[in-house]
Protein backbone atom coordinates (compact mmCIF):
# COMPACT_ATOMS: atom_id res chain seq x y z
CA UNK A 1 0.00 0.00 0.00
CA UNK A 2 0.96 3.39 -0.41
CA UNK A 3 0.03 6.79 0.58
CA UNK A 4 1.41 10.00 -0.32
CA UNK A 5 1.21 12.70 2.10
CA UNK A 6 2.63 16.53 2.29
CA UNK A 7 6.28 16.82 3.73
CA UNK A 8 5.37 18.82 6.91
CA UNK A 9 2.70 15.86 7.42
CA UNK A 10 5.03 13.48 6.49
CA UNK A 11 7.53 14.48 9.05
CA UNK A 12 5.18 14.41 12.27
CA UNK A 13 3.69 10.70 11.06
CA UNK A 14 7.07 9.32 10.48
CA UNK A 15 8.10 10.49 13.85
CA UNK A 16 5.11 9.12 15.39
CA UNK A 17 5.30 5.50 13.77
CA UNK A 18 8.63 5.14 13.56
CA UNK A 19 8.44 5.52 17.91
CA UNK A 20 5.53 3.44 18.42
CA UNK A 21 7.23 0.60 16.22
CA UNK A 22 10.53 0.80 17.94
CA UNK A 23 8.78 0.32 21.24
CA UNK A 24 7.05 -3.05 19.29
CA UNK A 25 3.72 -0.87 19.68
CA UNK A 26 1.18 -1.32 16.45
CA UNK A 27 -0.95 1.02 15.97
CA UNK A 28 -3.94 2.33 13.47
CA UNK A 29 -3.85 4.80 11.09
CA UNK A 30 -6.93 6.36 9.22
CA UNK A 31 -7.05 8.99 6.93
CA UNK A 32 -9.84 10.49 3.81
CA UNK A 33 -8.12 10.07 0.49
CA UNK A 34 -7.98 13.00 -1.76
CA UNK A 35 -11.50 11.71 -3.80
CA UNK A 36 -12.94 11.84 0.19
CA UNK A 37 -12.83 7.48 0.91
CA UNK A 38 -11.99 6.66 4.11
CA UNK A 39 -9.39 4.24 4.78
CA UNK A 40 -7.01 2.91 7.48
CA UNK A 41 -4.33 0.59 7.80
CA UNK A 42 -3.18 -1.53 10.84
CA UNK A 43 1.09 -1.03 11.33
CA UNK A 44 2.85 -3.59 13.15
CA UNK A 45 6.50 -3.60 14.19
CA UNK A 46 7.02 -6.29 11.37
CA UNK A 47 6.06 -3.82 8.74
CA UNK A 48 8.16 -2.18 6.26
CA UNK A 49 7.48 1.50 6.06
CA UNK A 50 9.34 3.94 4.17
CA UNK A 51 9.15 7.84 4.28
CA UNK A 52 10.39 9.57 1.86
CA UNK A 53 10.47 13.33 1.46
CA UNK A 54 10.96 15.77 -0.80
CA UNK A 55 14.82 17.08 -1.41
CA UNK A 56 15.31 20.58 0.50
CA UNK A 57 11.32 20.14 1.56
CA UNK A 58 11.22 21.53 5.66
CA UNK A 59 10.80 18.73 7.76
CA UNK A 60 10.67 20.67 11.53
CA UNK A 61 8.84 19.30 13.74
CA UNK A 62 6.27 21.13 15.99
CA UNK A 63 6.79 19.67 19.27
CA UNK A 64 3.07 20.27 20.37
CA UNK A 65 1.56 18.53 17.16
CA UNK A 66 4.22 15.69 17.56
CA UNK A 67 2.31 15.09 21.31
CA UNK A 68 -1.03 15.57 19.97
CA UNK A 69 -0.14 12.95 17.40
CA UNK A 70 1.50 10.68 20.05
CA UNK A 71 -1.66 11.30 21.78
CA UNK A 72 -4.04 10.08 19.28
CA UNK A 73 -1.66 7.12 18.44
CA UNK A 74 -2.11 5.38 21.50
CA UNK A 75 -5.95 5.87 21.79
CA UNK A 76 -8.36 3.08 20.58
CA UNK A 77 -9.08 5.29 17.31
CA UNK A 78 -5.25 5.21 16.72
CA UNK A 79 -3.68 8.39 14.81
CA UNK A 80 -6.40 10.32 12.29
CA UNK A 81 -4.94 11.48 9.61
CA UNK A 82 -8.58 12.47 8.31
CA UNK A 83 -8.54 15.72 10.21
CA UNK A 84 -5.96 17.21 8.34
CA UNK A 85 -6.94 15.97 4.76
CA UNK A 86 -5.29 19.55 2.70
CA UNK A 87 -1.89 17.87 3.53
CA UNK A 88 -2.90 14.45 1.37
CA UNK A 89 -1.50 13.93 -2.13
CA UNK A 90 -3.40 11.75 -4.20
CA UNK A 91 -0.92 8.71 -5.23
CA UNK A 92 -0.61 7.63 -8.57
CA UNK A 93 -0.61 4.44 -7.93
CA UNK A 94 -1.92 3.55 -4.76
CA UNK A 95 -1.06 -0.52 -5.69
CA UNK A 96 2.06 0.20 -6.57
CA UNK A 97 5.22 -1.67 -4.54
CA UNK A 98 8.13 0.43 -3.39
CA UNK A 99 11.02 -0.70 -3.32
CA UNK A 100 13.27 -1.69 -0.77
Amino acid sequence: MRIELDDELLAHVALVVFAKLRRNEPMLVSWTDPAGSPAQAWLHPNATIVARHTPGADTSIDRRRAERMMIAANSNLGLRLADDPAHLVAAPDAAESVPA
